[in-house]
């Protein structure tokens, strides 16, 4: 009796079709990029172990990326085949950066999954991006961090919009040895959801910007931080 449950439960397993994937393990490394191969006509994902997804940035039009924000995954889609390869970055909770230069083909579903360093597995790469990160959360917070000081917001310091339905105020900022930091909150001022990209804020001397939200809801707010070269 046992032997013919057996059997068809065997035989129930293998009526039900399999799905194929492929999927990647890889140790974050903020100085090189990964290559990953994506499907085209499956669902994609990116997750980071024992952590999340804070954001991804990449080239609009190619992929459909959403952050899941019950599990923090992304989960990507390709709408346009991904002949030559183009840069995404995914920005861990913690801070890391993995740099990713993805392509696409026929092929089964791509599961990449991240692991960050762990503790005394960390090298001096990452100590840049670990300072970053300490900073973009005491602004955020309103609080100094180690080693700045509190600096002047000055006429040079504040940003011309071309989307006029922006509005935009320099709030604070600070100054480090070789960097001045200004905080920025942004207003979506229009009737329409308006999406947010870094390379609109940038400027020649600045060093990074850092944008809370990718996309702006009408009459939503949201912080911008950028860091400048000191003259």
């Amino acid at each position: 009796m046992i032997k013919t449950l057996l059997l068809l439960i065997f035989f129930c397993l293998s009526l039900v079709p399999q799905i194929a994937y492929a999927l990647i393990i890889k140790t974050i490394d903020e100085l090189h990029p990964l290559q990953v191969t994506l499907s085209q006509q499956s669902l994609n994902r990116i997750a980071v172990e024992n952590s999340g997804i804070r954001k991804v940035i990449a080239p609009e039009g190619l992929l459909d990326i959403q952050i899941d924000d019950v599990t923090s995954q992304a989960f990507i889609t390709v709408i346009e085949p991904v002949d030559r390869p183009i840069a995404i970055s995914v920005i861990t909770d913690s801070g890391y950066v993995q740099d990713i230069e993805i392509s696409s083909k026929d092929k089964p579903i791509e599961t990449v999954l991240l692991k960050e360093p762990k503790k005394g597995e960390e090298t001096e790469k990452f100590l840049p991006r670990k300072l970053i990160t300490k900073v973009i959360a005491s602004l955020i917070q309103s609080t100094l961090p180690h080693g700045y000081v509190a600096s002047k917001v000055l006429y040079e310091d504040i940003r011309k919009l071309r989307n006029q339905g922006l509005q935009i105020q320099a709030l604070e900022a600070i100054e480090g040895p070789y960097e001045k930091i200004v905080k920025y909150k942004l207003i979506n001022t229009s009737q329409v959801k308006t999406p947010l990209k870094e390379s609109n804020f940038a400027t020649p001397k600045d060093l990074w910007i850092f944008l809370e939200k990718d996309i702006l809801q009408p009459n939503e707010k949201t912080q911008l931080i950028i860091a400048t070269t000191r003259d």
